[in-house]
């Protein structure tokens, strides 16, 4: 079961927050709060509060990440949807997802932003063979030891399990 380490209530410390392609604006979806303390499996972690989507099996995420973040700032990247289906992507519920960080060595370290609806209403549809782009940040805790950390993103699914995740390396600079 995978873990991960929270540190604070998650949509102050380590809140994800995406942006709509179309719409760099766009407030973030509505988002559960995760409360302090302790390792959270992923299964305890609470979903928004209405039933989730099945994960996309026909988007592919990739990221593109910074080579390097100062601990304590925000984590700003993108995540590429491509749609490797057949039929345009035009779902009636958007999906539901998660990022987090994992710190190097014997005994890592994951910080988690909560789940959120991603915003896809704006790049509906997806057209087989297209993508999409969405600006998303997690924010790296100042205590955060410098390092390389792989940061991920993965799609959630009723079953509290992940669909497809992307992931990237990112190095973790002191602040």
């Amino acid at each position: 079961m995978f873990a991960v380490a929270v540190a604070g209530s998650l949509s102050a410390a380590c809140g994800a927050r995406e942006q709509a392609p179309q719409a760099p604006s766009a407030e973030p979806a509505s988002a559960a709060t995760i409360p302090a303390g302790g390792l959270v499996p992923w299964a305890d972690i609470p979903l928004p509060g209405r039933p989730v989507p099945a994960a996309p099996p026909t988007l592919l995420p990739s990221l593109i990440a910074p080579a390097s973040v100062p601990a304590g700032d925000d984590l700003v990247y993108e995540v590429m949807l491509t749609n490797s289906g057949d039929n345009p992507y035009r779902p009636s519920d958007c999906p539901v997802y998660v990022a987090w960080l994992r710190s190097p060595g014997a005994e890592p370290i994951s910080i988690a932003g909560e789940p959120l609806t991603l915003n896809c209403a704006p790049a509906l549809p997806i057209p087989p063979g297209g993508a999409a782009r969405f600006a998303m940040e997690l924010r790296v805790p100042r205590a955060a030891p410098p390092g390389t950390w792989e940061l991920a993103w993965g799609f959630a699914s009723p079953a509290g399990t992940y669909g497809a995740v992307a992931s990237a390396r990112v190095e973790v600079r002191a602040p």
